[in-house]
């Protein structure tokens, strides 16, 4: 999880909405890397191991990166990248890290500590 965070800060870096609505390329790759971290996030909720930690961590909430895992893998046509844009900078990645912070030593915040860049223009997700 940890290195699906920094790859996805690291792919929207210096961009803001509209750029990141614009760019396809990096909405396929940050897609895909927001599935396999709700994949990771599902797998803490079930497993044996990731019971103790998602326990230790009550904020996050573990079933929504589930939930949105399936909408990605099983309605990708339908994705909004607006919204999508917009829940990477929102509470549930916030939380995310904040537990992560707390379970990996080495881990640094990237989102939280990031300034979200929107323009007021971008209300519509590319098709």
């Amino acid at each position: 999880m940890v290195e699906r965070l920094t790859t996805i800060h690291s792919f929207i870096e210096g961009m803001d909405l509209q750029a990141f609505v614009e760019d396809y390329k990096t909405q396929l790759a940050v897609t895909r890397l927001v599935e396999e971290l709700c994949e990771a996030a599902l797998w803490f909720a079930k497993n044996d191991n990731g019971v103790e930690i998602a326990a230790r961590n009550v904020d996050v909430n573990w079933r929504r990166f589930g939930d949105a895992g399936n909408i990605i893998r099983h309605q990708y046509a339908r994705v909004d990248y607006v919204t999508l844009w917009r829940n990477l900078w929102g509470p549930d990645v916030g939380a995310l890290e904040d537990a992560l912070e707390r379970e990996v030593p080495f881990y640094k915040p990237l989102f939280r500590k990031a300034e979200q860049k929107e323009t007021p223009d971008a209300s519509s997700a590319a098709d």
